[in-house]
């Protein structure tokens, strides 16, 4: 009994052995319900998303002695699924299927399918694009993949193999337990026997023979059934009077074979392959367990030895475990540098063949180098993989995507510089100088925003969009010189007006209100100057002030003769600019009016609150005061100009 307590391989190595009391794994029936449940459809072609969730739980892989896999089996090496083709991975499958034991394959069959699942996907969505792209409708869409058929057969026989495997196991599992049990009995009813000791031992023989020969139980059982079995041996070895001689000689004999077991450990260390010699390991460990006890004062000796040998390979298994680790994460580093020059790499810019052709040399380079460095045995080695085909294929998309546009892009290119065209012939004659100047710019600016064309299509129609936009600047500036001579000569003509308002202003016999109005309506039916020449009209305003002033008009009064006559004059003119400019004006100086009403306000307020009288509160209240009328002329104002507008229009 203290042999099976302190089994390393029990307690450290394989949580799966029979009688180990520290495994967890789940009952057989249990993950073979499970199993069924996810494989109880009818069957049924599967969709890509399926084959993702098809695959069997192992129900009791790893139940029983036998099933214990060894260090080499644990770390078997797949070979590279992901580099290698679609069609030879459907193929692998296949002969691994008939050439392999359904147990050792599903590692295999797992990498496989995940290997071929997005590629069946990519296929599938690219014919999907292709379809749509030449104008067919997605509901209508329908594609057959051979080779995903021929795949989903094989795989869905491989779980149908594997369902029935651990089926049979899960049988053969509770035929043992019950042999096991028997066996017991005949044990137990060993000592209720009246024979000689000879024929006891040699029953007892029989029973440990048949009881080796029989192989393990379900997992929920092992533990209990294994401390029976000793107990009941002990109790064989403490009760039955058997001769002294036969006991000591059977003690020998196991002594011996421990014994043995201890040189053959020791000795799995010099061994080369470390897998091999972890294999070797586990059946020493079983080996021991069939031998029965030893003399007391040699068990535990002989345990520690055999437990050193084990804590020894042990160590020897994480030093290599580790050097594996080390070489495997320098080369996923690797990859992972190679990885982020190729994600890192843009196409951007990129337009003419010359730059696509030396980025696709550049980028081949990189994943070359990637696929040098091989498939490694790590947890990020796939996602690493399929990230590299994910920047591959972008780039490639990129540039497919860039020739296959270059057409479309000069066509477009194309129509939309001959709808400039025909926007600026519409408008190479229009007299609306400022806004369709304004536009014509506009469409330049569209025109170089636009790209390139077909350089003879392209040269025919810059020609034709050249030659309107020619014609209406060419127009304009004409027309703008015209305008200037025009404004000279209006502006001697108002100044010769300024001069006799200055000399009717001088003369007080002939000065009275209707001749200033007179004088001053001459003026204003003469035309509109423009901005270079304001100093004439402010010089106009100035003179014709100074002649109210000298008839003693109301300033109010006068502010209104003056704007009644200049919207008259606009009015008559028809200059509707004027007219909006003179309405923006008036709200401007409205605006400005109020303010300085609010601010002189607040000023008097505080010159209020202080001590004693203050004089410049006079002061203020007469700027308030002709603020207040200026604000009530300025509405006024406004008003009239919004009604003649009104009735006007």
């Amino acid at each position: 009994m203290e042999d099976a307590a302190k089994d390393p391989i029990e307690s450290k190595t394989d949580p799966n052995v029979e009688g180990s009391p520290t495994s967890a794994e789940p009952k057989p029936a249990q993950e073979l319900e499970e199993a069924q449940e996810n494989d109880g459809q009818p069957d049924q072609a599967p969709t890509e998303e399926q084959i993702e969730t098809e695959a069997i739980e192992d129900p009791a892989e790893g139940e029983a002695e036998e099933s214990v896999e060894s260090e080499e089996e644990a770390t078997e090496e797949l070979p590279d699924l992901i580099a290698m083709d679609t069609e030879d991975l459907v193929g692998l499958a296949a002969r691994s299927l008939k050439e392999r034991p359904i147990s050792d394959l599903r590692s295999l069959m797992e990498g496989i399918q995940r290997a071929v699942q997005e590629r069946f996907e990519a296929v599938y969505e690219e014919n999907k694009r292709l379809f749509l792209e030449q104008g067919g409708n997605e509901i209508d869409f329908r594609f057959h993949n051979p080779l995903r058929d021929s795949f989903l057969k094989t795989y869905r026989e491989y779980k149908s193999k594997r369902r029935s495997y651990y089926q049979l196991l899960e049988k053969e599992l509770q035929v043992n337990l019950q042999r096991k049990k028997a066996l017991i009995e005949e044990l137990k009813q060993l000592l209720q026997k009246e024979e000689s000791l000879s024929e006891s031992f040699k029953e007892l023989k029989s029973i440990r023979e048949r009881w080796n020969e029989t192989g393990p139980v379900p997992k929920t059982e092992s533990d209990n059934i294994w401390k029976t079995w000793h107990f009941h041996l002990d109790n064989f070895y403490d009760y039955v009077r058997i001769n002294d001689d036969l006991r000591d000689l059977d003690f020998k004999k196991n002594r011996e074979a421990k014994e043995q077991l201890c040189l053959e450990a020791e000795g799995l260390f010099d061994l080369e392959h470390i897998g091999q010699a972890l294999g070797k390991l586990q059946d020493l460990h079983k080996q021991w367990k069939r031998i029965g006890p030893v003399e007391p004062d040699f068990r535990e000796p002989l345990w520690e030895r055999f437990t050193a040998a084990t804590q020894k390979m042990h160590e020897r298994r994480e030093v290599h475990r580790k050097e594996l680790a080390e070489r495997d994460e320098e080369r996923i580093e690797g990859k992972k540098a190679v990885l982020e020059q190729m994600e890192a790499f843009s196409t951007e810019g990129m337009e003419r063949h010359d730059q696509w052709k030396r980025a696709t040399e550049e980028l081949e380079g990189l994943f070359d180098a990637f696929k040098k460095l091989g498939r490694v045995n790590h947890p990020e080695n796939d996602e690493l993989w399929k990230r590299s085909k994910d920047a591959y294929r972008h780039f490639q998309q990129k540039k497919n995507e860039h020739y296959k546009e270059v057409k479309k892009d000069l066509k477009a290119n194309l129509e939309a510089k001959e709808k400039l065209v025909a926007r600026a012939l519409e408008l190479q004659d229009s007299d609306q100088w400022r806004d369709t100047s304004n536009e014509l710019k506009k469409l330049q600016q569209d025109w170089k925003a636009i790209g390139v064309t077909q350089k003879k299509e392209g040269d025919r129609v810059w020609s034709e969009f050249r030659s309107a936009c020619d014609h209406f600047f060419q127009r304009m500036k004409e027309d703008r010189k015209a305008y200037k001579a025009k404004q000279k000569d209006l502006a001697a003509q108002k100044m010769a007006a300024v001069e006799e308002l200055k000399a009717l202003v001088g003369d007080e016999k002939k000065l009275s209100k209707k001749t200033l109005l007179d004088a001053a309506k001459k003026y204003r039916s003469l035309g509109r100057l423009g901005r270079d020449f304001q100093k004439t009209e402010d010089l106009f305003e100035e003179t014709l002030q100074q002649g109210f002033d000298k008839l003693k008009m109301d300033r109010m009064e006068a502010s209104k003769v003056q704007f009644e006559q200049k919207l008259e004059s606009l009015n008559a003119q028809g200059d509707q600019r004027g007219i909006e400019r003179e309405r923006q004006q008036l709200r401007r100086l409205l605006d400005e009016a109020q303010k300085e009403v609010q601010q002189l306000e607040n000023n008097i307020q505080f010159f209020r609150s202080g001590k004693g009288t203050n004089p410049l509160i006079k002061q203020v209240e007469n700027r308030i005061g002709r603020e207040k009328e200026k604000v009530e002329s300025l509405r006024a104002q406004l008003r009239s100009l919004n009604k003649a507008t009104q009735e006007k229009g």
